[in-house]
């Protein structure tokens, strides 16, 4: 028989079976021995076949379900054996339909009504019987569920067969599986006062059954794919489910876990769809989390379950989707691990995530030349923020003191990274060395100082290996040196700089003071009789090094405006540190030139409270003047002591109330850009409220906008735009003339210049629609600055010029008088000869702006200019390559097409006038 007769048999015997009626079984027994007949065969025969069905032939009655079940499963036998013949002989996608139809309706016969109530799955139909009295019923419906069981698994078995089952029915086959090998059974009875009593025999056969199927679920966990196996598992785990059901479900899971791999397997199947960061993701893992750290108990969890958990570390390199979520499943198990046993967290865990930064400190690990380890940097980055910074999850993070030993290597990769594409492995290092200054005493503060900045060694801080180079491109590479590397402080200062917040800039001011005074330990000079000459220059270039570093350190500080606030509030350890440095009667001039210049800018910026707190300082200043030779340190020493000894004190110029005018132009100075637009902004205001004080430095605002309109930030130049505007409103000749002649400047040619010449051709656009009615005043001066601008070199400059033209005429209402004729010429010239699409394209939008706007006027200014022009764009519109010229040319031809029939038909008004005459 062939595939398509034996899938019709199929239909037919299912379609029959599908709607019982009153004469069902005489129907279906007509319609079973016609296939029997179809088939030569008798039932016997199909039940001699068919091995799992061998017990039916023991029953005391043969029902049309069990020849039912029966005949399907022969019938799919012997269509695996028609597919298994040829390689050539494949199911269609209707077939496969139609096959999958029947194996439902086989399914619903033979397992879904015979499950046990509160079972997943389970049909309940009007033929159910929820009290059996009959014991025959029982193991009827028994035998006929282990059977079907049994048949559908021999299918699993045949490949061809095997993809019409597994992906639709292999949670139902789960559940009969479960109900036959572990459902409780009944101890046998000696008596038979009951309707169904169990015997010895029968609690025999039923035990080996439950062995049986307990070796089918086994076998079914390994030839499916482990996550498809478990994730079909843990669908049927329901909360009014058997405890006996949801045991046998938690054992099979617990098995899987344990087994090789399986902790990967079960993150599969319960992540499988889920997205990287959602909130079903993040309870997910949490139940993950939850389900690993419960198997505590076993022997086997350290070398095994945790085993498993790291070993998700060697999927997690890449960046795809279901790896780093596997990446956020072993921080969590780490973070909830360390809640529960510290010790055993630190062993297993905490050291395998910062192993590999012990190949920074390990001169024994040896590196491959020119190594890429771009995704082993970011991985383990992305691990310890996780683990000891990331509060996005409930678990609290770990200590951060755990990661002290590799700050240095923390730092320098930090370092290395600031103006690197890897920002998120800078922020992420960042936010882990913060959390780790934070709260840390002034003297911890100062050994980390000593690390970062000069490189002394500190208890428990591990220093980086100098026999390797580490460069930061593209990629990080790491290149073997056959020489030692020294690292220079002057490279590190401003990453210390801006990693620390305004406090503890406070402690690097005071910092530098000490560094100052202690000449041992910063500055020692070399030994010139014991040392070679080598040794003696890298000393005395070291410090060199350390003194550039201080001062360029100080500097920064003293121009530091939170910095300066601080100090002026509370001077007090500044005002030490001086002290010390005053008094240790250092021979460098310099040294306390330089401690008295910031002394004199905090005297002269304290507030009145403060200022006592500095008489202090009055001994060792009068010692210091009177000691030097240098007039400049000595009239300063004098100015600050006269300064503190005055009973009146100056209001220093912070307490002073300023203006708006003046703290919008603290602004604009300001190095942070949003400061600086803000100021530009408010300055703009001012200007356009009038106000008194800002309207008298009119020309020093106009330079202001003007060099801001250099900025490259689009924020920057906006409000300088605006700035620009707001003055040629109340002083419009001054601003239009400088502006203009600005932009016609062909002295200069660079991109910068041009740049900002465009910028300054918007700004005069800006500047027209403003104006509004007193815009034609100015009309020669800006269409003959931009007339004279569509000649630049420069091709942009060129396409800005007429674009700003076209929207000068627009603001202006098309009233150009005789100047319409040369601009039109002009135009029409760029499009015959200009090689620069740009250019072309904006002189067309040009033309067509004026046609729409001159409309029926357009004979009477363009004159003998039409017909040419109507040449040229007919041209354009046939022949130009370039589609948006041709649009342009398009849309051209239409207005002057509509214009000119507006001229020759106007459209006839009717002139509606009534005259009334009175009557007297």
């Amino acid at each position: 028989m062939n595939k398509a007769l034996l899938t019709k048999v199929l239909i037919d015997l299912n379609a029959k079976f599908a709607d019982p009626n009153e004469d069902f079984e005489k129907s279906f027994q007509t319609n079973y021995e016609e296939i029997l007949n179809l088939l030569s065969c008798s039932s016997d025969d199909i039940l001699r076949r068919l091995t799992t069905f061998a017990e039916m032939l023991d029953l005391k009655k043969h029902t049309c379900e069990s020849k039912f079940i029966s005949l399907n499963f022969y019938l799919l036998e012997l269509l695996n054996e028609v597919l298994s013949k040829s390689d050539m002989e494949v199911l269609s996608v209707q077939e496969m339909k139609n096959i999958k139809a029947a194996l439902k309706s086989l399914m619903l016969h033979g397992i879904l009504k015979k499950l046990q109530p509160k079972l997943p799955h389970r049909v309940v139909t009007h033929k159910s019987v929820e009290n059996i009295e009959a014991v025959d019923d029982i193991f009827y419906n028994y035998t006929l569920l282990k059977c079907t069981v049994l048949g559908f698994y021999n299918c699993i078995k045949h490949p061809n067969l095997r993809m019409l089952i597994i992906p639709h029915f292999l949670q139902e086959i789960l559940v009969a599986v479960y109900q036959i090998g572990y459902c409780p059974l009944k101890k046998p009875e000696n008596t038979s006062d009951t309707i169904f009593f169990m015997t010895e025999e029968t609690y025999t056969k039923l035990t080996q059954d439950q062995k049986l199927f307990k070796e089918l679920l086994e076998n079914l966990g390994q030839s499916i794919h482990p996550t498809i196996f478990i994730k079909e598992t843990m669908i049927l785990f329901q909360a009014n489910a058997p405890v006996w059901f949801k045991r046998a479900i938690a054992n099979t899971l617990t098995k899987k876990m344990r087994s090789k791999k399986g902790v990967q397997h079960i993150a599969s199947a319960m992540l499988d769809g889920s997205d990287d960061d959602t909130t079903k993701t993040w309870k997910i893992l949490d139940i993950l989390t939850k389900l690993i750290l419960s198997c505590r108990t076993f022997p086997d969890f350290s070398d095994n379950i945790c085993a498993q958990v790291l070993n998700l570390l060697n999927l997690t390199k890449t960046t795809s989707r279901e790896m780093m979520i596997f990446e956020r499943l072993v921080v969590s198990c780490t973070k909830c691990l360390y809640s529960e046993d510290k010790e055993l967290c630190k062993v297993v865990f905490v050291e395998r995530i910062t192993t590999p930064l012990l190949q920074f400190v390990n001169k024994e690990h040896k590196f491959r030349d020119h190594c890429d380890i771009t995704d082993d940097i970011k991985h383990t980055v992305r691990l310890l923020y996780g683990c000891f910074a990331d509060n996005s999850v409930n678990s609290p993070c770990l200590p951060i003191n755990l990661l002290r030993i590799f700050l240095n290597v923390m730092f320098y990769f930090y370092h290395l990274t600031v103006k690197s594409t890897f920002q998120s492995t800078n922020m992420e290092l960042r936010e882990l060395l913060i959390k780790y200054l934070q709260g840390r005493t002034t003297s911890e503060y100062h050994e980390l100082l000593d690390n970062f900045l000069f490189g002394f060694t500190v208890t428990d801080i591990r220093q980086i290996r100098n026999d390797v180079i580490i460069k930061v491109e593209e990629k990080i590479v790491i290149e073997n040196s056959s020489q030692s590397i020294i690292y220079a402080t002057a490279e590190v200062i401003d990453t210390v700089y801006n990693l620390l917040d305004t406090g503890q800039k406070i402690i690097l001011f005071g910092y530098l003071l000490k560094c100052i005074t202690d000449k041992e330990k910063y500055f020692l000079a070399p030994h010139n009789s014991t040392e070679l000459l080598a040794n003696e220059d890298h000393a005395t270039s070291t410090v060199l090094e350390r003194l550039l570093t201080i001062h360029k350190l100080l500097s920064q500080l003293s121009e530091n405006k939170d910095v300066q606030r601080s100090l002026w509030k509370k001077p007090d350890d500044i005002i030490e540190y001086i002290n010390n440095v005053l008094f240790c009667g250092t021979k460098d001039s310099q040294l306390i030139f330089v401690v008295v210049m910031i002394l004199d800018n905090l005297v002269s910026n304290s507030s009145a409270s403060a200022i006592p707190k500095y008489k202090i300082l009055i001994e060792p200043l009068s010692t210091v003047a009177q000691e030097t030779k240098e007039v400049e340190l000595k009239s300063l020493c004098n100015k600050i002591i006269i300064r503190l000894k005055e009973d009146k004190l100056q209001t220093p110029k912070h307490e002073k109330e300023i203006t708006e005018f003046e703290q919008a132009l603290e602004d604009v100075s300001d190095p942070l850009l949003p400061t600086r637009g803000h100021g530009l902004l408010v300055l703009s205001k001012l200007i356009e409220n009038k106000d008194k004080q800002t309207l008298e430095r009119k020309q020093y605002l106009l330079n202001l906008f003007q060099l801001h309109l250099k900025d490259d930030d689009s924020f920057i130049y906006l409000n300088a735009v605006q700035g620009l505007a707001s003055l040629a409103d109340i002083f419009p000749d001054t601003t239009l003339e400088i502006l203009c002649e600005e932009y016609t400047d062909f002295s200069k040619k660079n991109d910068a210049i041009q740049e900002t010449r465009i910028k300054l051709g918007e700004a005069l656009v800006r500047v027209v629609k403003l104006l509004g009615e007193m815009a034609p005043k100015y009309k020669s001066l800006l269409l003959n600055t931009f007339l004279f601008a569509t000649k630049d070199d420069d091709h942009l400059i060129r396409a800005s010029s007429l674009s700003n033209l076209g929207e000068v005429c627009r603001v202006l209402n098309y009233k150009l008088g005789s100047i319409v004729t040369e601009v039109l010429v002009c135009v029409h010239a760029i499009i015959t000869t200009d090689k620069a699409v740009e250019a072309r394209r904006a002189a067309v939008t040009v033309i067509r702006q004026l046609f729409v706007g001159l409309q029926s006027e357009m004979i009477a200014f363009l004159k003998d200019e039409i017909l040419p022009i109507y040449r040229s764009l007919k041209e354009v519109y046939y022949h130009d390559k370039d589609d948006v010229m041709r649009l342009q040319a398009q849309l051209a031809l239409e207005e002057l097409n509509e214009n000119m029939k507006n001229i020759v038909f106007p459209n006839p008004q009717l002139h509606l006038e009534k005259k009334i005459i009175m009557m007297d």
